[in-house]
């Protein structure tokens, strides 16, 4: 027999087929179908459990999460679909915030701290650029015997104005930001003389009162304190320190620095503390100093604010004027001779009394605004030193405004502390004469305020 020969058959490739994409069914989230079995506290009978309701859809289940566990179980009790919507919409709901009626939808969020104070420093930057470009330019005019009207012929005109709005786009800015202030909407902004930009300053570089347990602490961040000196090896007193520095190539080390301090109570050259002594804050050849230049500038642009106001209107501007008499009239000439720090030293003219009056008034401010901020943020105040065995002759000022009042939280804790130190007048009202100055008597203290702004501008740059 001849064998067949098996049929080869043809291998054939089968082609891939598409899988068709099923989509996947999110799973239904439900609640417990029967009620756990209770007891009827009248019969003492088992209850027979309810049947619950089933819920799927998503604006319920997102508003189940807001409701109660024994509320919710009675809701799904309800055997009627649509009122049980109803129900669980209503009461899971959570209520909307009220509105703010100062507060548009246009605002801008709140600016955090840092930010803030970049935007004071650069309209202070800006500023100063334009006014000093400005009289560059006229004094270049004034020389090639130009006259100022080829300013606004050639358009160098309008681009001083673009600056100028530049600056006050910034200002706006600023302002939106401190209406979220409470600080700047409830105190600051209620004394003649504090604009947004300065009190955007303020704010800015001490953030919080809690940075500072007592009111010494802020004046001396502020250059406004005391540092020791001894008067016999005429030499200020410092703190050895640690710096970081960096090099060239991005390393940073450790140096050590000699930085002036208000707190060492003994000399570095004779090694003892019998000659030292309290002297205002001031920079020293080869030392790091122990305060905030920038602060200190500003405080000293708020003390030349104050001193523009008036007297009847403005409480700081009066303060200037009754220290300034004073002084006027306890050194009523200047001393060529005056020693200070062992150097014969011209004083008491009538600039350092117009720094020393300005300083006063600045100085309470600061002291006002600390203890304000303080009571406004629930935080607590120390009693105010006064010298021992004479806290019964020394009477303190109280914070003041001149629009408006102070807010309730600061005058209780006036009356607390008067209750306890009798530090204050009895109705907490400040007795200040306030007689507002002629032109003419006036003019050497604005001449003097110009050219300390002047002097602070160019000190600020250099």
């Amino acid at each position: 027999m001849v064998k067949k020969k098996a049929s080869k058959k043809k291998a054939t490739t089968k082609k891939p087929t598409k899988k068709k994409a099923v989509k996947s069914k999110a799973k239904k989230t439900t609640v417990d179908k029967t009620t756990k079995p209770s007891i009827d506290p009248k019969t003492a009978k088992p209850v027979k459990p309810v049947k619950l309701a089933k819920i799927t859809r998503k604006d319920e289940l997102a508003s189940i999460e807001n409701i109660p566990s024994i509320l919710l179980e009675q809701l799904l009790k309800i055997q009627n679909t649509e009122q049980r919507r109803a129900a669980i919409l209503l009461l899971g709901t959570p209520p909307e915030p009220e509105d703010d009626p100062t507060k548009k939808a246009t605002d801008p969020p709140p600016i955090p701290l840092p930010i803030l104070r970049v935007l004071v420093e650069m309209y202070y930057d800006f500023q100063n650029t334009r006014i000093r470009t400005s009289n560059r330019s006229l004094m270049n005019l004034e020389r090639n015997k130009i006259p100022a009207e080829a300013l606004k012929e050639y358009g160098v005109e309008e681009l001083f104005k673009t600056s100028v709005s530049f600056e006050k786009a910034i200002e706006k800015r600023i302002r939106q930001d401190l209406k979220n202030r409470p600080i700047y909407t409830e105190y600051l902004s209620l004394i003649k003389g504090m604009g947004p930009v300065l009190a955007a300053g303020l704010i800015a570089w001490i953030q919080t009162p809690a940075n500072y347990d007592n009111i010494s602490k802020l004046w001396q961040n502020a250059g406004m304190g005391m540092n020791q000196y001894c008067e016999e090896c005429n030499v200020w007193v410092y703190a050895d320190v640690e710096i970081p520095k960096t090099d060239r190539e991005g390393n940073v080390k450790l140096t050590k620095a000699h930085r002036l301090s208000g707190k060492v109570k003994i000399c570095p050259k004779c090694k003892n503390g019998l000659h030292l002594k309290p002297h205002p804050q001031q920079k020293a050849a080869g030392m790091q100093i122990n305060w905030n230049p920038k602060f200190k500038t500003l405080c000293w642009k708020i003390g030349s604010s104050f001193i523009k106001q008036k007297a009847s209107k403005a409480y700081y501007r009066a303060l200037y004027d009754q220290e300034r008499l004073k002084i006027d009239k306890k050194y009523p000439e200047a001393d060529p001779k005056f020693m200070v720090r062992g150097k014969a030293r011209l004083q008491h003219n009538p600039k350092h009394h117009f720094e020393h009056a300005k300083r006063v008034a600045v100085k309470q401010f600061l002291g006002h605004l600390w203890l304000t901020w303080r009571a406004m943020e629930d935080m607590t105040v120390r009693e105010p030193f006064r010298p021992k065995g004479e806290a019964h002759i020394h009477q303190l000022s109280v914070p003041e405004v001149d629009e408006g009042e102070l807010p309730q939280k600061v005058v209780d804790m006036l009356i607390k502390l008067n209750e306890k130190a009798n530090c204050y007048p009895d109705d907490l009202k400040n007795v200040l004469p306030r007689v507002d100055k002629t032109p003419k008597d006036d003019e050497e203290t604005q001449e003097l305020n110009e050219a300390e702004l002047d002097e602070d501008s160019n000190n600020e740059t250099s």
